[in-house]
């Protein structure tokens, strides 16, 4: 069995440990490694923030039920 995986961002040998979870991935891994995964996340959520900020505005109006469901049992967690 493969205990190592090569990212194609960074083209680091890594154990497959350092992969996310993907059923469709080869191994069921994602491509890229946690680290560069977190890392285009996080720049691409800056790139698009207004747009994601909307379409997170829009779900909760259209959703609104679900949306205070939610709301209730985070609350009941902290």
């Amino acid at each position: 069995m493969q205990t190592t995986k090569k990212c194609v961002k960074c083209h680091i040998d890594k154990p497959l440990q350092e992969f996310s979870n993907q059923q469709r991935g080869k191994y069921g891994k994602k491509s890229y490694c946690k680290q560069c995964d977190r890392q285009y996340n996080q720049t691409n959520y800056y790139k698009n923030k207004e747009r994601r900020i909307s379409q997170i505005k829009q779900w909760q109006k259209q959703n609104r039920d679900d949306y205070l469901k939610y709301q209730q049992q985070y609350h009941i967690k902290s």
